[in-house]
């Protein structure tokens, strides 16, 4: 009875072999059947293995019998030897047998070759989701749920680990709420061992709500205000940002505040007021509801302070140098000003009269001032202590700046150093670098050789007279501070020198030939930096590295040979070596 053998991926035949037999047998596939060794079995009967495993045939003439390995031998070949079947990749493969008594009947033996790992995916169920920088954060109420698929043989395991806490088989979704950044891998492997490639997700979860700081600057003692004072709200998110901020004065509705501007006073009536504020954040984290309360004075006297000398202003920050003097003023619309105090960093208080320096200590400080009108306006009805309780004003903290920018300067191209002197091309860019940590840096500027005025810099420059040059730099901050640094440039054209010889001395009689056995040996010197590697050429050929001599040279032949040493900073030397050579 023939037996047709075909192997069959995507509906395509690829190959048939025929056997023809005259008693009746059984055809079997041996193999193991469990994943670790690549195979599986269904409940259907189904037989899937590892596409790249080999398949060997066993034979017998009964469905119980003895099971004899089946040999063959290679098509135009005469061994005989028991030989595996290699499938050819994934997909269905088929064995068919058309029968011998009943030519209608046929049957096929299927090999379900799966040679592809299940494919995992992970989604985030949330709908608090923010992306910033790259990052992906999540919000409240994050459950995260794991899929996967497998083409043939099916998911024999699943697995995921949870910020390397071990791999653990994944059944069902889980929630995850901690605070911070985290790490989730998973991957899934079929029912005949083929595995996926681990996959990872990072992410960080934010449950914080941000926080808002009120601030007041201005006539502030407990909780008594005047019009001058600035209240101004402070907001903060450790992670994704503040998104929207709220308040409202006492039963007003709701309004947006915009960062960095001072809370209207003006409409307000003179008395007692509370206001009320929270932020949210990008992932809709809500701030608790604050409030504080205070009262606001519209007959103490209005002050304010000037800046006599150097300013910088950045957000609420104000910088001074050390030549800074602060002038206060006092205004009272009815009885006017009887006196005005003040006092540093928590000292003493001093009765104001004229204009002062800040302190002569770099750092932040704290200048709190007030003033008393004629009619001795308490304020605050029942208020013990007046003139320190109820007009007494505090400003936003101060920097007092006394040093100035630090400077650096870096080259970009060519450069050399040796002992203390960097040597450079007239093509090496010169970039200045400054940084200032306090007010911040306002310029920098330059001066050759101590020649005319200073040189605002803005792009780096390069140096093209010869020789050693000085730099001075210096560089200002935001307040006048000034620093310098010089430093020395030698700037080199100079081309290296070269010189070299040959192994053999020249014929008598005979200026520039040599045997053709003879050997050129290369040299170069630099008088300021250091040559880099020798190129020659001979007789218009394409460029060779030297690597210690030259030879080889045929008989009777001239010779040009073109060398050429470039040295560090890029300076090269060329030169000609002409020369013959004999018949030997």
């Amino acid at each position: 009875m023939p037996i047709s053998l075909f192997y069959m991926k995507n509906k395509y035949f690829l190959f048939l072999v025929t056997f023809l037999f005259i008693f009746s047998f059984s055809f079997t596939i041996y193999a193991q059947t469990d994943s670790l060794s690549g195979t599986y079995i269904d409940e259907n009967g189904k037989y899937y293995q590892q596409a790249d495993l080999p398949v060997y045939l066993h034979i017998s003439t009964s469905p119980n019998g003895e099971k004899i390995p089946l040999s063959g031998r290679k098509v135009g070949e005469k061994q005989i030897s028991v030989q595996p079947i290699i499938l050819d990749g994934h997909g269905m493969h088929v064995i068919k047998h058309n029968d011998g008594k009943n030519s209608r009947n046929s049957y096929e033996y299927i090999i379900y070759a799966d040679g592809l790992p299940p494919i995992s995916t992970a989604k985030f169920l949330t709908p608090n989701i923010y992306r910033k920088n790259g990052t992906t954060f999540y919000g409240q109420n994050l459950e995260i749920e794991l899929n996967t698929k497998d083409q043939m043989s099916g998911i024999e395991g699943f697995y995921y680990n949870l910020d390397e806490t071990g791999m653990q088989p994944y059944t069902n979704s889980f929630p995850i709420n901690s605070e911070g950044n985290h790490s989730l891998k998973y991957f899934s492997l079929d029912k005949v061992g083929n595995v996926e490639t681990e996959k990872t997700k990072e992410f960080v979860i934010d449950v914080s709500p941000p926080i808002s700081t009120y601030n007041i600057v201005g006539i502030n003692s407990e909780n008594v205000i005047s019009l001058s004072t600035k209240i101004y709200f402070t907001l903060e998110d450790n992670n994704v940002g503040v998104k929207n901020t709220f308040y409202r004065f006492d039963d007003q509705s709701w309004k947006p505040y915009y960062n960095k501007r001072n809370l209207p006073l003006r409409a307000l009536s003179d008395g007692n007021h509370t206001v009320d504020f929270y932020s949210i954040d990008y992932l809709k984290n809500k701030e608790t509801t604050q409030s504080f309360s205070f009262y606001l004075d519209k007959t103490a006297p209005i002050m304010s302070a000037d800046v006599l000398g150097d300013k910088f202003i950045v957000g609420q920050q104000v910088y001074f140098s050390g030549r800074t003097k602060l002038k206060l003023t006092a205004v009272d619309n009815k009885s006017g000003v009887k006196e005005v105090w003040y006092s540093i960093d928590g000292g003493e208080w001093i009765q104001y009269t004229d204009p002062f320096y800040l302190p002569s200590k770099s750092g932040t400080h704290k200048i709190r001032y007030y003033a008393i009108d004629n009619t001795e306006n308490i304020g605050v009805e029942g208020s013990i202590n007046p003139r320190f309780d109820t007009y007494r004003h505090s400003v936003s903290a101060v920097y007092v700046d006394l040093t100035g920018p630090k400077l650096d300067y870096k080259l970009q191209g060519k450069s050399f150093k040796k002992e203390n002197i960097f040597y450079l091309s007239p093509e090496t860019n010169i970039k200045l670098i400054a940084r200032d940590n306090e007010s911040g840096l306002k310029n920098i500027a330059y001066r050759i050789n101590g020649q005319g005025e200073e040189i605002e810099y803005k792009t780096p420059f390069t140096l093209k007279e010869l020789g050693v040059q000085n730099i001075e730099i210096i560089g200002y901050d935001n307040v006048n501070n000034r620093n310098v640094i010089n430093t020395s440039l030698n700037v080199d054209t100079e081309a290296p020198t070269i010189f070299y010889h040959f192994s053999t001395m020249i014929e008598e009689n005979r200026d520039t030939t040599y045997p053709s056995y003879v050997q050129l040996f290369l040299g170069a010197q630099d008088a300021q930096t250091n040559t880099e590697q020798i190129y020659y050429r001979i007789n218009g050929g394409g460029k060779r590295l030297y690597n210690g001599k030259i030879s080889g040279f045929a008989k009777n032949k001239s010779y040009t040979i073109l060398v050429e040493v470039k040295d560090k900073l890029g300076n090269i030397a060329k030169e000609e070596i002409i020369f013959e050579t004999l018949e030997y």
